[in-house]
């Protein structure tokens, strides 16, 4: 988003939207979205009696009275909030680790709006639904001096965290922390490409921003499940939830892919840039969103099944299977159902002996991805991983019976340029199998 609201929120129903949220919190409503337009820009706060703390890289401005005021509390006697030391705390790790470890560019300088060169947070009431957000300043954006290359609509930003972290069940620590890593990357995306418009790719990378900062908290375990519950969706739906994609192509392939795919922002938007980032390490991206598809269904732990794994996949929730069949059997996609390009649907295949798995797809033109896995999980796991791709509407796997402690699952996914509309899926049992078997990939 181009005004970023971090909020953790109870997950809920209201109505037919699904909320994603912290657990143990009281029920609130979502944050609202502003338009584009407002939501780029907003004036520096004002604050009651105002204070700063400075670190090397951060000015941190609070209140002394008022609504705004942080907890007093200053276990250190240095007359400075322990709030206060906190949270500056937070945000020189982030620069560490992002800008030193992970060589992000660093924020664009904002011309002393905040009384010097430094990155600004402002801890105020942000309300009740709001742990902390960024913004824009209201000034022109152009190139970031600070970055060897030429960016065009970088922009210098600041960011605000509320005064009273709390939410029950949760150390108070870990969400000021967290907030603060998770807005200070906002800066960062700001100075790089603050007219980015894919809005799940500026949150997907803020919360994988935490876990590279602290990593040990895992909170975006809490935002999975909605994404889990519907392989079949967007990012757009479940944008805190899509971190799982930069955080598999950063185990796969190196921390620095995920930086390269904002720094392609510059020229290209969403997923394009992602490709753009890919083809200069001579990688598809189809195949790279086949394999993290894989790796959704699959959640092994790594390193196992490389690159079908993820540091914590055995944490993950379990993927949705939308159905499950044996053989003789045939599936369709429900009237009007459509998959995202980013999406897939998971099927369960339950039988013992040999068989022909055959997708069909009502619209001739439009290629999908037909995929079968025969997986064996625990100590000593196991991957069989077979694909086709359909030829004029048609794409068939012949299968080998799995093994005894084997599980089969089937993956279809839609071409990048658009979503899959109206499938069939049948299976058919053989009696025995053919001389020559399709190629099939062993983990």
């Amino acid at each position: 988003m181009n005004l970023s609201v971090r909020s953790y929120l109870l997950l809920l129903w209201l109505g037919c939207t699904l909320l994603l949220a912290w657990p143990g919190m009281a029920p609130s409503p979502a944050p609202a979205r502003m338009p584009a337009s407002a939501a780029n820009t907003a004036p520096r706060p004002t604050l009651a009696a105002a204070k700063s703390y400075d670190t090397p890289h951060l000015r941190v401005h609070y209140a002394q009275s008022g609504a705004d005021a942080p907890p007093a509390a200053d276990e250190n006697q240095n007359g400075v909030p322990d709030y206060v030391e906190l949270i500056a705390a937070a945000g020189e790790r982030s620069w560490r680790v992002l800008i030193e470890e992970l060589a992000w560019p660093p924020p664009a300088p904002d011309a002393d709006l905040g009384g010097d060169l430094r990155t600004d947070i402002y801890v105020r009431d942000l309300g009740g639904a709001y742990l902390g957000w960024s913004a824009r300043d209201n000034r022109s954006c152009g190139d970031n001096p600070r970055t060897p290359q030429r960016e065009r609509v970088a922009c210098s930003a600041f960011l605000s965290i509320h005064n009273h972290l709390r939410r029950p069940g949760l150390d108070s620590s870990d969400l000021i922390q967290l907030s603060v890593a998770h807005e200070f990357m906002h800066i960062v995306q700001h100075g790089i490409d603050s007219a980015e418009p894919a809005d799940w790719m500026w949150e997907a990378w803020a919360v994988w921003a935490e876990e590279q900062v602290f990593d040990e908290i895992n909170a975006y375990l809490h935002f999975l499940p909605p994404l889990f519950a519907a392989p079949e969706s967007s990012f757009e739906s479940y944008p805190y939830a899509a971190a799982v994609l930069p955080l598999w192509l950063g185990e796969q392939f190196g921390p620095a892919l995920a930086r390269d795919v904002w720094l392609a922002a510059i020229e290209a938007d969403g997923v394009q840039a992602l490709d753009a980032a890919l083809r200069r390490r001579q990688l598809s991206l189809r195949r790279v969103l086949l394999d993290y598809g894989v790796a959704l269904a699959v959640r092994a732990p790594c390193p196992a099944l490389a690159p079908y794994c993820w540091q914590e996949g055995e944490a993950f929730p379990a993927a949705a299977v939308q159905g499950s069949l044996s053989a003789p059997a045939r599936w369709e996609s429900g009237a009007g159902q459509s998959l995202h390009p980013l999406g897939r649907t998971i099927l369960r295949l339950q039988t013992d002996a040999a068989a022909r798995v055959r997708l069909s797809t009502r619209n001739r033109g439009q290629a999908m991805t037909l995929q079968v896995l025969q997986l064996r999980a625990g100590a000593r796991p196991r991957l069989r991983l077979f694909e086709a791709i359909t030829q004029a509407g048609v794409a068939e796997i012949t299968l080998p019976p799995p093994g005894p402690d084997e599980t089969q699952s089937i993956l279809i996914t839609p071409s990048l340029t658009g979503g899959g509309i109206g499938f069939v899926v049948e299976v058919e049992a053989l009696a025995e199998l053919p001389l020559f078997l399709p190629l099939m990939m062993r983990r």
